[in-house]
């Protein structure tokens, strides 16, 4: 069973023109299934064989938004670690915005498997490697509001405020997230490890 374990509190990470890249930005719009996502690792096989169960081959006209270094709106944009996280060789951060009515699958982070890609739309995999001594946090970027929710395992996370962070004890967790509110989600994703061999 995963446990999200708190880490600190880093409101004061969270800076006025990050949230205003979020908020008036639409990200990487990515469809909430598509098979290609889903493939390079075991555990992201079961996904596939689970959506494609329900979607078929059909690509589904509902997306969630990301926001990574190759993003437009994102490549000026100077991230620095939060202050409670030890640096490791590699980090690969995002953050994800969800408005109402948004989601995204019960699923498991490829990078965490190993699974790299090299497009934007994370269909096409460059390499599927072990990753050494993995590390995966969340920060929640604004305070807890009702119909914004996340699911690991067979918990959710509520009443959380805006710059939890918090750090995932097994890094191969199945999770999903969902927007049933009126208000945008934000959040950022990072995950660090020593080699990926």
């Amino acid at each position: 069973m995963t446990n999200m374990e708190y880490i600190g509190n880093e409101s004061e990470w969270i800076t006025d023109e990050l949230m205003s890249l979020l908020t008036n930005n639409s990200g990487s719009k990515l469809p909430v299934w598509d098979r290609n996502r889903f493939q390079g690792h075991p555990l992201l096989e079961e996904i596939a064989v689970a959506g494609e169960g329900y979607y078929g081959d059909t690509i589904p006209d509902r997306y969630f938004h990301v926001f990574y270094s190759q993003t437009d709106c994102m490549k000026d944009y100077n991230f620095t670690l939060p202050n409670h996280i030890a640096p490791q060789s590699s980090i690969v951060w995002w953050f994800t915005k969800l408005n109402p009515g948004e989601f995204q699958f019960m699923h498991y982070d490829a990078i965490l498997l190993g699974v790299a890609h090299d497009d934007p739309e994370f269909t096409n995999v460059a390499s599927a490697k072990k990753l050494i001594n993995p590390k995966r946090y969340t920060m929640f970027l604004q305070d807890y509001h009702p119909g914004h929710v996340f699911v690991y395992d067979d918990k959710i996370s509520v009443n959380y405020k805006k710059g939890d962070l918090y750090e995932w004890n097994n890094p191969e967790t199945l999770h999903g997230v969902m927007n049933i509110s009126f208000k945008p989600r934000y959040t950022l994703q990072l995950v660090m490890y020593d080699k990926a061999i």
